[in-house]
C-alpha cells in the first residue's frame, strides 16, 4: 500500500522502537488503526510494516476529513513521539510543507484541483508559525529545515535528523549546487567540523552573541517542556522535577 506525503512527517520508528512494536501486536494484536485517505496510509507506516511481516491482516481506518490533514497526523503522533534536535526540526519543516500545500487545495486556489468544502473550525493561517507553535521550534529553525527540504539533497535532510549535521550548517549547504552538496556528503560529518559547538544570538543593540553548546542543549530542554500540556495533571511536577535536577547538578 502507498504512503501519503503527510505520513513522512514524523520519521519511522528506530530498530529498537520497531522491534518492540512488532512483539506488541504479535503478542496483543493491532491495537491501533492504520489510518488511510484516498487510500494511501497516512499514519501507521510501522504498524503497517510490522503487520506484513508478522504476516498478520492489517486492520484500516479512513480520515473523517475534518480539518486539516497535516493536524490530523500531528495530533496522532505529537504525544508518542518524542522527537529532539534535528528531527524535530526538520519534522516540522515537513509539517508545514504539507500544511501549505493542503491549505492551497482545499481554499481552492488551484484550477486543477477539485477542492470540498471546509469548515471554520481551521485556520489556515500561517503555517510557519503553526509549525514553530506546534513542534515547539523557533520560526528561524522551522525556515532553515524547510530550505534543506526544498533546496537540499535528501541525505542532507537524514543528517539532521540523525544529529550529525546541525540545521544551520544544512541550510547553508543545502544553498549550494547539488553536485557540491553530495561532495561535501560524501566527506562526512566529523563532528569537529560540521556540528557548530556554539550559535549566534542576536541582542537588542544587533550585536552577535555566541552561544555555547551547553546553551543549545538549554534551549533544546525548553523546547520539550513546552511541549507538555497546560492542562496535563502532573505538568507542575514535572517542572518540579527539572528544578530538582537543577539545583543538584549546576
Amino acid at each position: 500500500m502507498q504512503f501519503h506525503p503527510v505520513a513522512s512527517i514524523f520519521p519511522m520508528m528506530s530498530v529498537e522502537e520497531f522491534k518492540a512494536l512488532k512483539e506488541s501486536i504479535q503478542a496483543r494484536g493491532q491495537r491501533n488503526p492504520i489510518y488511510t485517505h484516498e487510500d494511501m496510509i497516512v499514519d501507521g507506516r510501522n504498524r503497517y510494516q510490522a503487520c506484513v511481516e508478522l504476516g498478520v491482516t492489517p486492520r484500516y481506518e479512513a480520515w473523517d476529513g475534518k480539518g486539516l490533514l497535516v493536524d490530523f497526523v500531528w495530533d496522532l503522533n505529537a504525544g508518542r513521539r518524542q522527537l529532539t534536535g534535528g528531527a524535530l526540526q526538520i519534522a516540522a519543516g515537513k509539517y508545514t510543507i504539507e500544511r501549505e500545500k493542503e491549505a492551497r487545495q482545499r481554499q481552492g486556489t488551484r484550477g486543477d484541483i477539485t477542492s470540498r468544502p471546509i469548515g471554520r473550525e481551521v485556520d489556515f493561517g500561517s503555517s510557519r508559525s503553526k509549525a514553530a507553535e506546534k513542534f515547539g521550534v523557533g520560526e528561524g529553525s522551522v525556515q532553515r529545515a524547510i530550505t534543506v527540504l526544498k533546496q537540499g539533497v535528501p541525505e542532507l535532510a537524514q543528517a539532521v535528523e540523525s544529529g550529525q549535521l546541525n540545521v544551520s550548517r544544512a541550510a547553508d549547504i543545502a544553498k549550494k549546487p547539488k553536485e557540491k552538496q553530495k561532495e561535501i556528503i560524501a566527506q562526512g560529518f566529523p563532528a569537529t567540523k560540521f556540528i557548530p559547538l556554539e550559535t549566534e544570538e542576536k541582542q537588542g543593540n544587533g550585536e552577535i552573541k555566541v552561544q555555547g553548546v551547553g546553551v543549545i542543549h538549554a534551549y533544546e530542554a525548553i523546547n520539550c517542556l513546552k511541549r507538555i500540556p497546560k492542562n496535563d495533571a502532573l505538568r507542575k511536577r514535572g517542572f518540579q522535577v527539572v528544578t530538582d535536577w537543577i539545583k543538584h547538578n549546576q
